[in-house]
């Protein structure tokens, strides 16, 4: 059984990510190489910050981030809630938005998993419920006076029936000419 959903990538974090990553690499080298702190480059990682927490909350919502686990564990990133990424990614967003993005795909399809197994459950369950009850025999008055009835079931069969199949509809004996 396929499950309907797709893993798809959000390229606006991926644009967030590469933005605010060269804009830090260019601050860190100026101020290193020059002891000059650029306005505006720090304006433009503010702006990110601010930017990135609450799309990681919503992305992390919609991927249904720590659904799949009854408590949230510190050091268990895949156990954490949107709250605590967009949190996270708003303190300290140098180390907690790269590991968002790496990690996105696992808590992902670690959720849906979840749901998989689930829905597999459900539909073992269907086919078992299913397969307990065998099909109704045909009543004699269907048919007409040529009958055959089957060695092995008793099912009984119009002898022209033949013609097109050689087997039982109900538990696929081979079925003679009488």
């Amino acid at each position: 059984m396929q499950s309907s959903r797709e893993y798809k990538s959000n390229p606006y974090l991926i644009t967030l990510l590469i933005i605010g990553s060269f804009a830090v690499f260019i601050e860190v080298f100026s101020y290193i190489f020059y002891s000059s702190r650029i306005l505006y480059l720090e304006l433009l990682i503010l702006i990110i910050i601010i930017l990135s927490a609450p799309l990681v909350y919503r992305d992390a919502k919609k991927i249904d981030a720590g659904e799949a686990y009854s408590e949230q564990r510190t050091f268990r990133s895949l156990t954490w809630t949107p709250v605590s990424w967009g949190i996270l990614v708003f303190i300290i967003w140098i180390i907690f938005f790269p590991v968002y993005l790496y990690k996105r795909e696992e808590i992902y399809w670690r959720n849906i998993s979840i749901e998989y197994h689930t829905l597999k459950t459900m539909e073992r369950d269907i086919t078992i419920q299913k397969q307990k009850q065998p099909p109704p025999s045909p009543s004699k008055a269907e048919y007409s006076e040529n009958v055959g009835i089957c060695p092995r079931c008793g099912t009984p069969y119009p002898l022209r029936m033949l013609e097109r199949s050689k087997h039982c509809s109900r538990c696929g004996e081979l079925l003679k000419k009488e």
